[in-house]
């Protein structure tokens, strides 16, 4: 989502706000796809996660 800044959806709940929020954003690549535009390259991030242990 992070490629499309400039999109939001809002809705009754978070759950639905991001089901249309995805559903737009396919839109839109679809849109751009017929129209032979470029689509932004989906930004992934690496989480590194980390166990804390805390000694008692």
């Amino acid at each position: 989502m992070t490629e499309f800044p400039s999109l939001s959806w809002l809705d009754t709940g978070r759950q639905q706000a991001e089901r249309g929020l995805l559903d737009l954003i396919a839109e839109v690549v679809e849109d751009m796809e017929s129209s032979s535009e470029v689509v932004p390259t989906p930004w992934v991030a690496v989480t590194v996660h980390r166990h804390h242990y805390i000694a008692g």
